[in-house]
């Protein structure tokens, strides 16, 4: 039975010791929380928990066991939405993914997460998730790439260092080949574009070379998009030569125009 927070856009700063874990909760170990630490420690607490009321007055934490992990840890209240009473996981994924309050403070990894286990513990299709919580069936697709990130990238994507569009980038890459280049795009700020670009070399894939003519009021302009190689500029003044000589040796009065187009291959 579904138990709505009593106000979703009320978030509680408890003590740390007003709070208990769930019945039948998984312990949560210091280890387990290094990958987050760090960006809360920087951050504080973005993502608020869930929390009821126990019998005895204090807090059963129902949402957010490792976020209360690290601020026992850092010494901070640990900022929680309280709800009527216990909920599912499924009821749980559901109130983070549709609270604005929650959704919006989550980074893209941890929506990511949430949606893969509302797809295996609703038994729905990826589709009818991306419906339920106002995604496009694209989004959630590039969104489930982020699973195959590197561990040590997360706290970069957490802190914000890198962003949803270029992490999927660089989960689309060999585990091996993620951190150097994750850390290439931090240091020197690179977009979307560039780290795709760069992706792209390291997955051995040759970038598309795209020649534009333009006619001028001087002259004609050339444009080789990915720059004009050495190999290409032969093989294009070897085609004005032929174009050039048969024109010259033909009988006939030479065409006006050239042939509009030019191949390297």
């Amino acid at each position: 039975m579904t138990t709505p927070p009593e106000d979703p856009t009320r978030v509680l700063e408890l003590h740390t010791d007003d709070v208990i874990a769930a019945p039948g909760n998984r312990p949560v170990s210091p280890d387990s929380v290094s990958d987050i630490l760090p960006s809360m420690q920087a951050f504080g607490q973005q993502v608020p928990g869930i929390v009821y009321l126990a019998p005895d007055g204090k807090y059963i934490c129902g949402a957010g066991h490792r976020r209360l992990l690290c601020c026992r840890i850092l010494g901070m209240r640990f900022k929680a939405i309280l709800a009527s009473g216990p909920m599912s996981e499924v009821e749980l994924i559901r109130l983070r993914l549709t609270e604005n309050v929650i959704r919006k403070a989550m980074t893209p990894r941890e929506i990511a997460a949430d949606i893969e286990q509302y797809i295996t513990l609703a038994k729905v299709t990826q589709a009818e998730a991306a419906e339920h919580f106002g995604f496009s069936t694209s989004k959630v697709s590039k969104m489930l790439s982020l699973k195959n990130l590197a561990p040590e990238i997360h706290p970069l994507v957490d802190s914000g260092k890198l962003c949803g569009d270029v992490a999927r980038i660089i989960a689309s890459l060999q585990v091996g080949q993620q951190k150097n280049l994750a850390d290439r795009a931090v240091a020197n700020g690179w977009k979307r574009d560039t780290v795709e670009r760069e992706a792209k070399k390291l997955r051995g894939e040759k970038p598309k070379v795209k020649e534009r003519c333009k006619l001028e009021k001087n002259g004609v302009r050339l444009e080789f998009e990915g720059g004009l190689t050495w190999e290409l500029l032969k093989t294009f003044t070897a085609f004005l030569t032929k174009v050039v000589t048969e024109r010259s040796k033909s009988e006939e009065s030479p065409a006006n125009t050239l042939p509009g187009v030019f191949k390297s291959a």
